[in-house]
């Protein structure tokens, strides 16, 4: 099942019985609050390029912010590496 809304699957995800492949920062605050986990499977990888662009009148709504801070946690990751 596709869907256009990471966020209607995550609440889909939350309260009916479904599994689903999300954004991290779409699912960070349902995750740390307990109502969604984070199931690891053997020999299941994927990554996604992403490419950032923000427009100057784009406003900056909670999953932008939150993509943002996990962007930036990433970065700067990258950064401190030795």
């Amino acid at each position: 099942l596709v869907m256009q809304s990471a966020d209607t699957a995550s609440h889909m995800a939350q309260t009916e019985d479904f599994a689903a492949i999300l954004p991290y920062y779409t699912v960070a605050g349902a995750v740390s609050d307990g109502r969604l986990k984070i199931l690891d499977v053997d020999g299941f990888s994927l990554c996604q390029d992403v490419q950032v662009i923000l427009h100057r009148d784009k406003v900056f709504v909670p999953q932008l912010k939150a993509f943002a801070d996990i962007f930036a946690g990433k970065l700067s990751g990258l950064w401190m590496k030795p």
